[in-house]
């Protein structure tokens, strides 16, 4: 017969298991913690430009910069290689760089819709963004393209010229990302064939469905690129996606280039009111230059009609710039383009332009021109537009 322990020892052997398993789970737990503070450790590095440049560590994932040239960073000009003296602003966000990064198709499309374009008009493309941008932090490789169905000009991943628009170069980087525009009934698809990651929303969401709908597709906060071109309640859409709590690190918002700064006009999502194109329609420049201040963003660039701004963390990445909205509404736009030549008919662009500097004068002015406008106009829908214009 075995020999009979004593309880102490009989209790002993029994609660052994359950020391074991125990001691188990806190060695398991302790090298979970372990493992989350080195991947901790590796994202507190993504800010430092030195890593960034070759791989970039966040939340456990590696990115590598991927070897294509259009993923190089341009380099600023050093010390008197920059064309422009020191302590001026360049005139084009292309001249800080050297070489001069020179995006052609910014040109293409300025030489069919407004002629002639200057020798020097070299302005950044979302690709060279992106790429200065990861040289400070690790890319989310996302971005949503609201209005994608494309009429105009684009580039391929060799920046030749393409039909598209600015997104069009961020497929064949590998990105991912969701494309909005009810006109892809009858155009757009094409545009987009062979690209997997670029997935297509046809609906005709409204500025307050909107943002859920980025949430239903789980778009990440951080997204990357955020292009609206709407020609309707630009504004608005902006504004909703980030009051919901996203955060591009790009924003490009196409604008109404017949309210030069400092007018402030934006269609409003209320009511009966709608677009009339073209002179109730979008939002003006000024108007988007206050609405993204407010979110830590800085204005870039504008070219022709198309704001493109970035965060406030990244702006000095990019040089000496101009920082004045009417300075860059002027350079990106030397010809004034409206966007519709009809609008000739009724403003003088270049007068109203003129009355820059005093403010209440350039909005009686163009107050004056909107009711002239209005009263020429026969469909009530046009009257009913609801939209805000201040200075």
């Amino acid at each position: 017969p075995e020999p009979q322990q004593h309880p102490q020892q009989q209790q002993q052997h029994q609660d052994q298991p359950h020391k074991e398993q125990k001691q188990r789970k806190e060695k398991k737990q302790k090298q979970k913690q372990s493992k989350k503070q080195k991947q901790v450790s590796s994202a507190d590095q993504v800010s430092s430009a030195e890593h960034a440049d070759d791989s970039l560590v966040a939340s456990g994932t590696k990115w590598k910069r991927p070897e294509m040239p259009i993923w190089a960073p341009p380099k600023l000009c050093a010390g008197d290689a920059r064309p422009t003296p020191a302590g001026e602003p360049a005139k084009y966000p292309g001249l800080n760089f050297c070489p001069p990064l020179q995006v052609e198709y910014f040109r293409v499309h300025m030489q069919r819709f407004s002629s002639p374009v200057p020798d020097d008009f070299w302005m950044l493309d979302a690709a060279a963004i992106m790429a200065i941008i990861t040289t400070k932090v690790f890319p989310s490789l996302f971005l949503v393209n609201l209005g994608a169905a494309p009429i105009a000009a684009g580039e391929d991943e060799l920046r030749k010229k393409i039909t598209g628009d600015h997104c069009s170069v961020m497929w064949p980087m590998g990105y991912s990302g969701l494309n909005f525009d009810p006109k892809f009934g009858h155009s757009g698809r094409d545009h987009l064939k062979g690209w997997p990651r670029a997935k297509i929303d046809g609906h005709a969401w409204s500025p307050d469905e909107f943002p859920a709908k980025l949430h239903e597709h789980l778009v990440p906060t951080d997204l990357d690129i955020l292009k609206v071109d709407v020609d309707s309640f630009d504004c608005v859409f902006l504004n909703n996606t980030l009051v919901a709590g996203f955060k591009p690190k790009l924003i490009i918002i196409e604008l109404s280039s017949w309210f030069p700064p400092p007018l402030k006009f934006m269609l409003k999502f209320e009511g009966t009111s709608g677009p009339d194109s073209p002179m109730l329609t979008g939002c003006s420049l000024q108007m988007a230059v206050d609405i993204l201040k407010v979110y830590g963003y800085t204005l870039l660039q504008y070219t022709m009609e198309d704001g493109w701004f970035v965060q406030d963390q990244f702006a000095d990445l990019f040089g000496e710039l101009e920082r004045d909205p009417y300075e860059l509404y002027r350079v990106g736009n030397p010809n004034l383009f409206l966007g519709f030549d009809i609008m000739r008919q009724y403003m003088d662009i270049r007068e109203l332009c003129n009355l820059h500097t005093q403010p209440q004068k350039m909005l009686e002015e163009m107050t004056g021109r909107i009711s002239s406008w209005i009263g020429m106009q026969s469909s009530e829908f046009v009257k009913h537009s609801i939209y805000t214009l201040t200075v």
